[in-house]
Parts: structure tokens; C-alpha cells; sequence
């Protein structure tokens, strides 16, 4: 909104201050005009064309898959990058996932059913491939039943009985010093405890898999425990799914309220509809060539049709704009969609190459969402382009030939005439 404020008023202003030298052209740009002739005489074959290959690229959008690893946002000429894969090769990933356990009564952790759950639980999470270690109350029950048992091997398994249960979680935790209780692992009403996961680097919609798999885990155990997940790592992978699935609904949305403005400024519910096709399709085949080229989504790229949008769109509206003028003046379709191309393709052209340009210096970064951020751009940018260039006008001359306008038509006969 404040660029349109600048545009209407303090451009004009400076325009007249500094006027620009412009050489006088006794015509429009002659290739501009070459190039929408050969689109219109060619509309037969460009039409089908241009909707195969669109068709083929929309089809290959939803191939993308999810994957935020926030560690692999930086490049490997980083040093934090480099010390993460360093670390994940000789020790473990860097993917940390909590769970806690609930047994809703004070207590409750030293309930003998809840510890063979909580045991039951703890050896299938190391089980699961994912997982490359897991910090459980249960191990050090385990340790405390053996240590009082003259560390009897056979005795390194969980207390059956409550009383001693919590007798072992008495004496262990007056025994350490501050600062090294279990404070971090259960909460003061020992009603809940909590498993500390270290995972691999994964994606993050195996993150959520393994979510949504510990907690139909916990309910075949014990369907009475209520199980929360959490962690940093698990809120991206939830992040990147939210703004992707917020994306395409508020996109819908947009497009729909687009179209009706469109339609109301010119009055046409046919230019509207028409409009629709190439504000549409960039994204998606922008999305397609995509899956060609990386195939994954993070939570950076979830935001391109938002950021893309309007650029898109600004080329309909300049092509629809200047063809609905000429329309409505008399002129027939094939001479409107001439008109449009001679006075706003050098605009469309230049602003499609400036916002290229500006978004590709993005690819030269070293952090992923501004590298992907920067080649989906540029992609869906120039496919509107193509489109707006192509596949507008044949829809135009298919959508669009109504007779012509009485105008033109007083204008052939008088011309005739003569």
C-alpha cells in the first residue's frame, strides 16, 4: 500500500523535476508486436501445449515431501554445520524429542503397573530406528534394585512393590546433592515423569511419525497414562505442516477474492474466470519443477505463494487492463491482445527481470531457507511470465470472441466504403 501512495504522488513529483529524456518512437516495440502475431497464429498448437506441460508439472506438486532439519538450514562451509555432522557421525544426532508420561494421581510413578508400562515403553522406544538413546526413570529404578541387592545382576529389573518402590526414590534422591535430584525427570507430586529422546538427524515428517507412533504406543499399553510429546525440533515439523496446510487454504481464498476484484474493476465476469487460470497454475508448476530439481519443503518455502503472489498477478492485471481498455473501445480480440502486448509487455518484462534478479541473489546465501526461498521464486515468477505471454491470450481468443463491437464494425463499413 505505501508503494502505490509513493508511486501516485512523490514519483509524478520527481518526475516533473527531473524529467526523463525519452526518444520518440513513431511505434510500439516491433518484436512486441511480432511476438503476439506468431502467439496468435500459432494459438492452436501453443494452447494444448502449454496446458500439457503445466498439467504435467501441477501433477508433480504434491510429490513434494516435508522436511525441516534445522540443522542442514546451514551450509556445509559452516562451522556449526560441520560440528553437528561431526558429532552425529562419532556419537549421536542432535534431535531431541521429550515425552512425558502421566499417571494422574500423586504418587503414581512407583505404582508397580505403571513402572512395567513405563519399562515396557522405555525398551521399545530404544527398538525403534530412529532412536539413538533414551534417558528413562525406569533404568534407574532398575540400577537401585540391583545396588540394594548386593548388585546381584538378576536383580536389575524393576520393584514390584510400591512401598519399596518409593522407598528407592526416597533414598536416592536424599542421597545426591542439590542440583542433581530427578527434579528434571519427575515433577514434585511424582504423578508424571519424563523421557529425555535423542534421535537421529531425521526429517521432520518422520519426527511426527514417530510422534503419532509413541502415542498409540502408550494408549496399547496403558490407555489409562496420558501422554504429552514436545521438544524444539518437534514444533518445526508441526510448524512446516501448519503453514503449509494455512498456505493452500489462505491461497484458495486469495486467488477467489482476487478474481472478484478483477471482475468488479472491469467488469467482466469472463476476464474474472479467465484471469484465474494463469494466477493459478505459476504456483503449482513452480511447485512441480521443484519437486524435479529438490522435492522437499521447509518451513522457509511455505511462505513463497504468499511472497509470489502479487507478483504474479501484477502481470495479469497489467495484460487484462490495457486488452479490456482496447476491448471496450472497439477493438476486435486479436487487435486488443496486440495492444496489451505492445504497451505492457516491456513493463511485465522488466518487472519479472528485476524481481528475478533481486530473488536469485538470495540462492548465493549459505542458509537453506533463503536459498530454496530464492530458486522457487525466481521459477514461479518466470513461469507467470510464460503464461501471461502465452497462455493468456489464447484463452482470451477463445474466451473472449464475442462479435464485435458495434465500433469497429461502423468503422470496417465506413472504411469499406471509401
Amino acid at each position: 500500500m505505501l508503494a502505490m501512495l509513493l508511486a501516485l504522488t512523490v514519483m509524478p513529483a520527481m518526475l516533473r523535476l527531473i524529467p526523463a529524456k525519452v526518444k520518440p518512437q513513431s511505434k510500439p516495440a516491433a518484436w512486441l508486436e511480432q511476438l503476439a502475431e506468431r502467439i496468435i497464429a500459432n494459438r492452436r498448437v501453443l494452447l494444448p501445449v502449454t496446458l500439457l506441460v503445466s498439467a504435467g508439472l501441477v501433477a508433480l506438486a504434491p510429490m513434494n515431501e516435508l522436511d525441516d532439519r534445522p540443522i542442514q538450514y546451514f551450509s556445509k562451509d559452516t562451522t556449526i554445520r560441520q560440528t553437528a555432522d561431526y558429532v552425529e557421525q562419532n556419537h549421536s544426532g542432535m534431535t531431541y524429542v521429550e515425552v512425558a508420561l502421566d499417571t494422574g494421581e500423586d504418587g503414581g510413578i512407583s505404582n508397580p503397573a505403571f513402572l512395567t508400562t513405563l519399562g515396557t515403553f522405555t525398551e521399545w522406544l530404544r527398538n525403534q530406528p530412529e532412536v539413538d538413546h533414551v534417558v528413562s526413570l525406569s533404568d534407574v529404578f532398575k540400577r537401585l534394585n540391583k545396588n540394594m541387592n548386593g548388585d546381584d545382576a538378576a536383580f536389575y529389573q524393576l520393584p514390584q512393590d510400591r512401598e519399596l518402590a518409593s522407598q528407592y526414590l526416597l533414598l536416592y534422591e536424599m542421597s545426591l546433592p542439590y542440583g542433581l535430584d530427578l527434579n528434571n525427570i519427575i515433577n514434585v507430586s511424582k504423578s508424571s515423569t519424563r523421557l529425555l529422546l535423542t534421535l537421529k538427524n531425521i526429517p521432520s515428517s518422520e519426527i511426527v511419525g514417530l510422534e503419532e507412533r509413541i502415542h498409540n504406543q502408550v494408549a496399547f499399553l496403558n490407555d489409562q497414562i496420558k501422554v504429552q510429546s514436545a521438544g524444539p525440533y518437534l514444533i518445526f515439523a508441526h510448524i512446516s505442516e501448519t503453514n503449509m496446510d494455512s498456505m493452500v487454504k489462505a491461497s484458495i481464498l486469495a486467488f477467489v477474492l482476487i478474481s472478484l476484484v478483477i471482475g468488479i474493476s472491469l467488469r467482466s465476469w469472463r476476464l474474472a474466470l479467465v484471469s484465474l487460470v494463469p494466477n493459478v497454475l505459476p504456483v503449482l508448476a513452480g511447485f512441480g519443477m521443484w519437486t524435479l530439481i529438490d522435492g522437499t519443503i521447509n518451513m522457509g518455502m511455505s511462505i513463497v505463494c504468499a511472497a509470489t503472489l502479487g507478483i504474479v498477478v501484477d502481470d495479469t492485471v497489467h495484460f487484462l487492463t490495457h486488452y479490456h481498455d482496447r476491448r471496450k473501445q472497439g477493438a476486435a480480440t486479436e487487435t486488443a491482445i496486440i495492444h496489451a502486448f505492445t504497451t505492457a509487455g516491456k513493463a511485465m518484462l522488466t518487472s519479472t527481470v528485476v524481481l528475478a534478479l533481486g530473488f536469485a541473489v538470495l540462492t548465493l546465501s549459505n542458509y537453506k531457507l533463503n536459498i530454496d526461498l530464492g530458486y522457487i521464486t525466481v521459477f514461479i515468477v518466470t513461469i507467470a511470465l510464460i503464461l501471461d505471454a502465452i497462455l493468456l491470450p489464447t484463452l482470451l481468443m477463445i474466451f473472449d470472441r464475442h462479435p464485435k463491437p458495434v465500433k469497429e464494425r461502423l468503422h470496417e463499413t465506413a472504411q469499406s466504403n471509401v
